[in-house]
């Protein structure tokens, strides 16, 4: 696939237990967009035919034997789907404990989330500490997908008391209501088009919330991430990312931390002059004036997200974090120094958690930190902007120690 094509993208982390059928929906769902290569369908095919099961679309997302063998995803794995709309990356993330972590990088990295769970089982210990990540993570945009809706006959009654359970829950968590839909991931019922199974149910299918996830992104206020400026006798080109957004010639914008203005003489991509580039697009700007920027600068529209050296974050450690600790910060290209000035502790998938201060998180917990920066960065809420609100510490050694979100 010719990525630069793609005008932008949306990454979706999927979540759900262990059997939830996770990876099966990700196949299905790139199987209904004529996206798998039939020399991919042999494959699992003559896989499948081999461990004695039937046709199994989650052996598409796979990447290794012990992984077919054993029926569950060890890593975070990735697949692209292509429509007209632009680009969907699924982020297929572990559902069993030992692989927590991974969990929580899919789903950090994600602009919006599909939670799979199983009509059968409902709320249960591990579908509440998915629910709570994502609203640990501030992730308003995730879809519930009731799966397995074929091994209860698509009766609505099953829908309606696994959705009653989820709600109740979430609205103990005072989270954000999701959209719920009813699905069968290995029958591709509701993922791409409305199931004549499910006459009962008259919301959107799969395809359609997400096309609506894509269109926030891409509509959302614009955002470019200077990756690095690259001089020439005729003029400087500054090369990045759009974020969100989109940018057309001419348009005013301005240069943080310094908030200088520019207005854009011209966009580029290989060479070649375009008159608008939208979210996900690599391109290189060329502004009017007198440049003065450089690797980490944020160029974007009115109105600015936040600078400034203080931030109160939640961090996911990889390990020992101790208070009065200096790090090193990296947020897309921005980097600082950054001390730890502050630890919260809390049990985040409680009804009812209690805070308290502390000296030090070991590996694996989650705390709320008060970071000190030596230099100013651009940053927004991780609610409000996934790319900007998101970060990682480093050691001394570079040796990434904790990841974590903007609050």
């Amino acid at each position: 696939m010719n990525m630069t094509l793609v005008n932008d993208y949306t990454r979706i982390a999927v979540l759900g237990n262990v059997d939830a059928g996770k990876s099966t929906l990700i196949g299905r769902f790139l199987y209904e967009m004529d996206t798998v290569k039939s020399s991919a369908m042999r494959e699992i095919t003559e896989e499948s035919q081999r461990l004695g099961r039937g046709i199994d679309f989650a052996h598409l997302l796979d990447s290794f034997e012990e992984e077919r063998v054993g029926e569950k995803t060890i890593d975070t794995t990735q697949a692209f789907c292509k429509n007209k709309k632009g680009l969907f990356i699924f982020i297929d993330v572990p559902g069993h404990d030992e692989l927590i972590k991974n969990l929580l990088t899919g789903s950090s990295c994600a602009d919006s989330v599909i939670l799979v769970v199983d009509v059968r089982t409902g709320l249960d210990e591990q579908t509440k500490k998915h629910i709570a990540i994502l609203n640990m993570l501030g992730l308003h945009n995730f879809v519930v997908a009731i799966n397995k809706m074929d091994y209860v006959d698509f009766n609505i009654l099953d829908f309606r008391r696994t959705k009653n359970q989820l709600t109740n829950y979430i609205n103990k968590l005072k989270c954000h209501i999701p959209v719920f839909i009813p699905i069968s991931a290995i029958n591709g019922d509701n993922l791409i088009n409305i199931s004549g199974k499910m006459r009962w149910y008259n919301g959107l299918t799969l395809l359609s919330v997400l096309n609506r996830f894509n269109n926030w992104i891409k509509e959302n206020l614009f955002r470019f991430s200077v990756q690095g400026v690259y001089g020439s006798d005729k003029h400087t080109i500054i090369a990045g990312r759009v974020l969100t957004g989109r940018i057309k010639k001419n348009d005013a914008v301005y240069v943080l931390p310094e908030k200088k203005a520019y207005s854009i003489k011209s966009i580029r991509v290989f060479n070649k002059s375009k008159k608008t580039a939208y979210a996900g697009e690599s391109i290189g700007l060329i502004l009017k004036g007198n440049i003065r920027l450089g690797r980490g600068n944020v160029i974007c529209k009115s109105p600015f997200p936040k600078t400034g050296k203080l931030l109160r974050v939640k961090i996911f450690s990889l390990s020992k974090i101790e208070k009065h600790r200096t790090f090193i910060f990296n947020s897309l290209c921005q980097e600082s120094k950054a001390w730890v000035s502050k630890i919260i502790k809390n049990d985040y998938t409680a009804e009812d958690s209690k805070c308290y201060c502390a000296d030090y998180l070991v590996r694996n917990e989650i705390g709320e930190v008060e970071i000190i920066l030596k230099n100013d960065i651009v940053y927004e809420k991780f609610s409000c902007h996934n790319q900007l609100g998101r970060f990682i510490l480093k050691d001394n050694l570079g040796i990434v120690s904790a990841f974590g979100i903007i609050l």
